[in-house]
């Protein structure tokens, strides 16, 4: 329950971000280990194999509860009814060394 509501508010207020701090906060779990993440956001929407790395993964959250994905891990592509979605790539040792967002 409380890291439902953990997303929940940061997903309500992301909204009302600034591109900017919505970065700074992003970039603020870079090097962390991805299971501090999931204490805090709750269980990601998808979890993908990035092709691109060896034993890493792609661990995305969506504030949209429809969505549709094709292509390869690292082309991957969302469709998504509204919302925002977050991706972090994890390296084999559960290290977090990239982020994106898209506002949609």
């Amino acid at each position: 329950m409380k890291r439902c509501l953990f997303l929940l508010v940061f997903v309500a207020t992301a909204g009302c971000m600034t591109s900017s701090t919505l970065n700074e906060t992003m970039a603020s779990w870079e090097g962390r280990h991805f299971t501090q993440l999931i204490e805090h956001w709750g269980p990601p929407h998808f979890v993908l194999e990035d092709d691109d790395a060896v034993d890493g993964n792609i661990y995305v959250w969506s504030t949209s509860s429809s969505a549709v994905s094709s292509g390869s891990a690292w082309a991957r592509m969302f469709t998504l009814s509204r919302g925002e979605t977050y991706w972090f790539w994890v390296d084999s040792e559960g290290q977090i060394y990239k982020w994106a967002w898209r506002r949609l």
